[in-house]
């Protein structure tokens, strides 16, 4: 069964509306934000969301990493996972199962979860793109199979444990 890609859900929210955080969100410079970012504590593990192969891990933005997984039928780029905090072990062809421990989140406080269908080959980003099958047009700068996974996020989010639910609502609250 698949998973939410870090151990608790955020509180503060990736859905539209919520700051800058959306997939679709404004950037500086004209730019379209291309992910879902999760907010999590440095160093809180990154989750494999379903089984996959580990492709491989990149040097992404401000000093963290990337880490990207082919999983059954989509592939994620996992960004803004810590650069020192790495998983002993894992290596690329790596076969990796939901809730397998992957990466951990890096000091810019978020996990930044994109995702793609997988039916394009060559970099996850590409600065002059402007075509997208399963988004509308924008400013993306990443490969033409790019997807919204704020509704894949939101399904996993309703097979999260119920007392992590409470426990964040009573945070909210007290």
């Amino acid at each position: 069964m698949a998973v939410f890609p870090l151990t608790k859900i955020p509180k503060w929210g990736y859905h539209k509306g919520s700051g800058k955080r959306w997939f679709g969100a404004t950037r500086d410079g004209g730019r379209t934000h291309a992910a879902c970012d999760l907010i999590a504590s440095p160093g809180k593990p990154v989750l494999a969301v379903d089984t996959g192969t580990y492709l491989y891990r990149e040097s992404f933005y401000l000093g963290t990493d990337a880490l990207v997984v082919q999983h059954n039928g989509f592939l994620v780029r996992y960004g803004e996972v810590s650069k020192d905090k790495k998983v002993k072990g894992l290596k690329r062809g790596d076969t990796v199962h939901p809730g397998q421990v992957i990466g951990y989140v890096g000091g810019l406080k978020m996990l930044h979860f994109e995702m793609y269908k997988g039916t394009e080959i060559g970099p996850l980003t590409q600065r002059k793109n402007k075509t997208f099958y399963n988004v509308p047009g924008a400013n993306y700068q990443r490969r033409a199979d790019l997807m919204d996974p704020t509704p894949y996020l939101n399904q996993l989010k309703l097979w999260t444990k119920f007392t992590d639910w409470v426990e964040d609502v009573v945070d909210d609250i007290f």
